[in-house]
C-alpha cells in the first residue's frame, strides 16, 4: 500500500511524464529551418527554384505557394519532396518584384506546420561585354591600322 505521501510523489511523477510526454508531441512538427531564396532577401532575376529546410522529414503532400505583391498566385509551380527539404520548380521567370511563399508542412504522424514569408526579385543587371563589344572592335580596329602603318614604314625604309 502507497501511503499519502507516496500517493503524492506518484502524483508528481506522473505530472512530470505527461509534461514530458506533452514535449514530444509538441516537437513533433516540422520547423522551417532554411530557405532559399531567404525570407527579407532580394534575388537578382528570376531564381529557378524555391527550397525549403524543415526540422523532420515531410511527407509528399506538403505544399509550397507562390504569390506576387497583389497576391496573385504564380502558376506551374512543381513541389517535390525528399526527406526534410521541399523544393518548387518554377514553370516561368518572375518578374521584378515582391513575392510571398506560403508553405505547408506535413509529417509523417500527420502534424501540420504552416507558415510564410516575402522575398524580392529585382532586374538582373545587364551584362557589360556587350556594351563594350563595339568599343573592343573600334579600338581593335586602330591597332591593327597602327600596326599596318607601321610595317608599311619599315618597308618602306629598308628599300631607301
Amino acid at each position: 500500500m502507497i501511503g499519502r505521501r507516496g500517493q503524492g510523489s506518484l502524483a508528481a511523477l506522473a505530472a512530470v511524464m505527461l509534461a514530458l510526454g506533452m514535449g514530444v508531441v509538441a516537437a513533433a512538427q516540422a520547423d522551417l529551418i532554411g530557405a532559399e531564396p531567404a525570407a527579407g532577401s532580394t534575388v537578382v532575376g528570376s531564381p529557378a527554384t524555391i527550397r525549403l529546410s524543415f526540422s523532420q522529414p515531410l511527407v509528399s503532400s506538403s505544399t509550397i505557394q507562390l504569390f506576387t505583391g497583389q497576391f496573385q498566385a504564380v502558376g506551374r509551380l512543381n513541389t517535390v519532396v525528399a526527406g526534410s527539404e521541399m523544393q518548387a520548380t518554377l514553370g516561368e521567370r518572375l518578374a521584378p518584384g515582391n513575392y510571398t511563399v506560403q508553405w505547408s508542412a506535413i509529417t509523417d504522424d500527420g502534424q501540420t506546420a504552416r507558415g510564410s514569408y516575402q522575398f524580392g526579385v529585382s532586374a538582373p543587371v545587364p551584362f557589360v561585354g556587350s556594351q563594350l563589344a563595339p568599343l573592343m572592335a573600334a579600338i581593335a580596329t586602330i591597332i591593327s591600322a597602327g600596326v599596318a602603318v607601321f610595317v608599311w614604314i619599315l618597308n618602306r625604309r629598308q628599300r631607301l
